[in-house]
């Protein structure tokens, strides 16, 4: 099972997978309530693999931001993203989506410190399906 490793927290294997498929081709992520960041952290990672960005770097942003439990519950700051292929940066735009106001000022500032203004785009709303 590639998607869980019944701890409820998402293993993003998948993902490695998925991108192995065509690194090089456009693609638009979602991320339905963003929380701290770390799924877009883990699409630039391998879709933008010259931003050299990391979850280790993002946590300490974080940290610097005062976030209490910066890591999250799942421990995503402890991640590894492994492409399987190594690829130049992808035409990749990711739309986060993410209701709560600290998180949303929190992930502006990381968004601005690591210069993604060009790449993401933060809505402090709400969605269900």
């Amino acid at each position: 099972d590639l998607n869980w490793d019944r701890s409820e927290c998402p293993d993003e294997t998948w993902l490695a997978q998925f991108h192995e498929t065509d690194p090089e081709k456009p693609r638009i992520f979602i991320n339905v309530g963003a929380n701290k960041g770390y799924n877009l952290v883990h699409w630039l990672g391998l879709w933008q693999q010259p931003l050299g960005l990391t979850p280790q770097k993002w946590v300490q942003q974080l940290r610097k931001q005062k976030m209490n439990s910066a890591c999250g519950i799942c421990n995503d700051c402890h991640d590894a993203i492994t492409p399987r292929v190594q690829a130049p940066a992808a035409d990749v735009k990711v739309v986060l989506v993410e209701p709560s106001p600290f998180n949303v000022d929190n992930l502006k500032k990381a968004i601005r410190k690591f210069q993604l203004a060009h790449l993401v785009t933060l809505l402090p709303y709400a969605a269900a399906s």
